[in-house]
């Protein structure tokens, strides 16, 4: 998997002013910025710029990012790369994170990718999980400097440690493929996959949910859980994950499966999954039976129900309603012997 170098950052931003700061101490004059930026007041910046200047990382890397950004600020590159870069010798990895984008781009000065190197080294000692994926790109491109696998590596599982959702992906992608200096672990690969789409990463959560729609890789065939994985994939804007959200909706909506009763107890019916579609917990189930008389088979719909529990290989129903009340010789027809084979159509509600 080719690794993208791209910085995403959120950070607060405001217009800038050259309002001078009066406060005790320059973390106040940070906190105080921060205030005024959530009140629209065009002077934050300025509170921003006397902290940084006061050596508060935080206000250099918001500085840093809005004469970067243009926002609400003239832009400036090469001012922003100069605050960015204060940032990160400070010790704010967002700030490095930044810096690293600007150079990247060649905005502010060259491109220079033994800086990149640099920059994202910093971050990851920083213990910022971004700055940790970055620095595995550039170990493994390899970008400024020789291809080093392990670094490359050892900087992705301390991103993943720390978060970074995207770092926890790539990890399993090389397990999953066993490249990149490791050992194929397919196990372990899903564990950091189903890692990366809690920490964060859109592609992971993809990832996993086709992997439960199809029960693949040791997971358990789950739609509705695939459902929710793709859902929160959409959320983070992954427009794939929100064609398939789509389409697996609609596929779900019903669907039949076949079964062998367990047993029934009053209106509870325990019966063992065979094949077809898994319902979900919830939806109601009509279910019917093959019953054979004069040398014909017929489909009888014996009860109508609702999914109560759900198994890998067994299902719990609670009977609503019993339809069929045949009898033979006198005796009513007993629907619900052990063994017998059952189809079970069912609907979401």
């Amino acid at each position: 998997m080719k690794l993208m170098l791209l910085v995403a950052t959120v950070l607060v931003a405001g217009p800038a002013s050259a309002a001078p700061c009066e406060l005790a101490t320059p973390e106040a004059c940070y906190e105080r910025g921060v205030a005024l930026f959530k009140g629209d007041d065009a002077t934050a910046a300025g509170f921003f710029e006397r902290a940084c200047e006061s050596g508060v990382a935080e206000g250099c890397t918001e500085l840093g990012f809005l004469l970067m950004e243009g926002a609400l600020v003239a832009r400036d590159d090469a001012r922003s790369l100069k605050t960015s870069l204060r940032a990160c010798e400070l010790g704010s990895g967002l700030g490095c994170n930044n810096a690293f984008a600007m150079v990247r781009d060649g905005r502010g000065n060259k491109r220079d990718d033994a800086e990149l190197r640099r920059l994202a080294d910093r971050s990851c000692e920083l213990k910022d999980g971004e700055g940790c994926y970055l620095a595995a790109a550039v170990h493994g491109e390899p970008l400024g400097g020789a291809l080093d696998q392990k670094k490359s590596n050892d900087a992705l599982e301390k991103g993943c440690k720390l978060e970074f959702g995207m770092a926890c992906a790539v990890v399993a992608h090389r397990l999953m493929e066993g490249t990149f200096g490791f050992a194929r672990d397919e196990k372990r690969g899903v564990k950091m996959m189903a890692r990366g789409c809690e920490t964060g990463s859109a592609e992971a959560c993809s990832i996993v949910a086709g992997w439960m729609v199809a029960g693949d890789n040791g997971l358990v065939r789950d739609l509705d859980k695939a459902i929710a994985l793709y859902k929160q994939a959409c959320e983070w804007q992954d427009q794939g994950a929100c064609a398939n959200e789509k389409k697996l909706r609609a596929a779900t909506a019903s669907g039949t499966f076949i079964v062998k009763l367990g047993r029934r107890s009053s209106k509870r019916v325990l019966v063992s999954y065979q094949e077809g579609d898994m319902p979900p917990v919830g939806a109601v189930v009509e279910v019917s039976r093959a019953i054979g008389t004069a040398g014909v088979t017929l489909s009888m719909s014996v009860a109508k129900g609702v999914v109560k529990k759900v198994e890998p290989k067994s299902i719990e129903l609670e009977i609503t309603e019993d339809l069929s009340t045949i009898t033979l010789d006198g005796e009513k027809m007993n629907h619900w012997t052990a063994g017998a084979v059952l189809t079970v159509k069912w609907n979401r509600l």
